[in-house]
């Protein structure tokens, strides 16, 4: 298997890191490596497209067959086929078994392919049940490179722990309860029988993948789950997980989809204490319009509530909420304004990520927004460049400040000059604002997950010989240290897209 970073990396967006296009050299390596293989696999994203078809073009110099998986060629696979006539629609833990034994068979369930111009696009077999059957993510080192630098490498130990960082991400479940218009689970739920449900692993499978992290790299210092719907599992199986894990694993985690008609006192209660300590909440908008067109059945004015109740848990991160923007569907001010003076309700600490409307192949939005012939950015721009509007401007000022005197301030600048455009660079500042707030967040709540491993080991060193830093570096270690009875815990593992 061969890892390539990926321009959909949440921190290559956030920095305007975009791709741009793989080095000839680093071509000719991944060639090289196919030309001894059977079949060529790569998983892609909707984002991935270029660099994907960048990849087709130069394997096809091997004349093997290329098969393309993923969330791209299952929701629009009519336009996957136009890259290889070679894909994988859904789970392709049988139909890709099946296809290595008998590629010539056009019959196989999940499988598409493009024979002689006839596009053959067969149904899909129900998604599996017993999701612990499945095997753990192979995050070895054997037989696996990994782009570094402009060149593909062996993945070594060295290199494998680099990667992996201090974060063990893993995925509890599949799936998500619902259904929103712009969601790509919005078209998942419609391939083929069972892909409609929501699907968990049981606490005892969880408990065990995390263990298989945990001894893979001894920077491990963190669990993230940044599943669709983590808080959808019931209260008995939440029960269940959090005492497993503060018994076995022991280790402070995060969740990082939590949808907020989920949310109760005592999934939150329990999972605090079971080490807890960071939370991202999908509010999306608190404009009636808007979440009626997402499918929603969000109710603003719940929204209060459940801050509050994270809120109550002075030993969490400040809670991230999500926000949507840049909605040509509605009344764009007034769905920010809604949210706005929403958000201005809440008392206590929060911060906000802001992602700009886009509309993915095949969904209900997708379908909504075709005859408006909308500019291609609502369909190609990363969903992190968002309007630099004076609205949009409001929200990054609330990312970094719950001043609401400020607040107000541009509120009234609104009512005076309308939603007038905001110089770039002024919202470049305040990016690098809100990294900072959020950086000494982490650091005071003891949680370095957010933070790259070579801060924290100079945070620690420096922090030994500066007194102050010194206490404030051994409060965030008591914070983070392991329960008792617990056992000593290391692991994470970076998100990356494979070949």
């Amino acid at each position: 298997m061969v890892f390539l970073p990926s321009s959909t990396e949440i921190w290559q967006l956030f920095y305007n890191q975009q791709y741009r296009g793989y080095k000839d050299a680093v071509l000719k390596q991944i060639a090289r490596l196919a030309a001894d293989v059977d079949l060529i696999g790569i998983t892609m994203m909707t984002m991935d497209k270029h660099r994907v078809q960048q990849l087709v073009s130069s394997l096809e110099t091997t004349h093997k067959p290329i098969i393309l998986g993923g969330v791209h060629p299952t929701i629009d696979p009519e336009d996957a086929l136009k890259m290889t006539g070679l894909i994988n629609i859904g789970e392709g833990y049988d139909s890709l078994v099946e296809y290595c034994r008998n590629p010539h068979n056009n019959t196989i369930n999940n499988i598409a392919k493009s024979v002689d111009g006839e596009l053959i696009i067969n149904n899909c077999r129900p998604a599996i049940e017993n999701l612990d059957s499945l095997a753990f993510p192979d995050f070895g080192i054997d037989n696996h490179y990994v782009l570094l630098s402009n060149t593909i490498v062996p993945l070594s130990k060295h290199i494998q722990e680099k990667l992996l960082g201090t974060v063990y991400h893993q995925f509890a479940t599949f799936g998500c309860p619902f259904s929103c218009t712009y969601c790509i689970n919005n078209t998942l739920k419609r391939i083929g029988p069972g892909y409609n449900r929501y699907r968990c692993h049981s606490p005892d499978y969880i408990i065990d993948e995390i263990k298989y992290g945990l001894a893979l790299s001894p920077r491990i210092q963190y669990v993230n789950f940044p599943d669709d719907g983590f808080l959808s599992m019931s209260e008995e199986t939440i029960e269940e997980f959090a005492r497993k894990y503060r018994e076995q694993i022991g280790l402070p985690f995060s969740v990082m989809g939590i949808i907020p008609e989920f949310v109760t006192q005592r999934k939150i209660d329990m999972l605090v204490d079971a080490g807890l300590k960071r939370v991202r909440i999908g509010l999306q908008s608190a404009n009636a319009e808007a979440l009626n067109i997402y499918r929603r059945p969000a109710k603003p004015d719940r929204y209060r509530e459940i801050h509050e109740t994270f809120e109550k848990h002075r030993r969490l991160v400040f809670p991230y909420y999500d926000i949507i923007v840049d909605n040509p569907l509605v009344d764009n001010e007034r769905e920010l304004l809604d949210t706005i003076h929403t958000l201005l309700e809440f008392r206590g600490r929060y911060t906000l990520l802001l992602f700009s409307l886009r509309f993915y192949p095949n969904t209900e939005l997708y379908s909504r927004a075709a005859p408006l012939n909308l500019p291609k950015r609502y369909y190609e721009d990363p969903y992190t460049d968002y309007d630099r509007t004076l609205l949009n401007y409001v929200l990054t000022i609330m990312r970094i400040t719950n001043n609401r005197a400020i607040i107000r301030g541009l509120l009234y600048v609104y009512r005076k000059r309308g939603n007038i455009k905001i110089p770039g660079f002024v919202f470049s500042v305040n990016k690098h604002l809100f990294i900072l707030r959020c950086g000494i967040q982490h650091v005071i709540k003891g949680d370095m997950s957010g933070i790259p491993y070579l801060v924290v080991r100079c945070i620690g060193c420096i922090s030994r010989l500066v007194s102050p830093l010194g206490m404030l570096y051994r409060r965030w270690q008591r914070r983070s240290s392991v329960p008792r009875g617990a056992s000593p815990a290391h692991t994470g593992i970076g998100d990356r897209k494979g070949l």
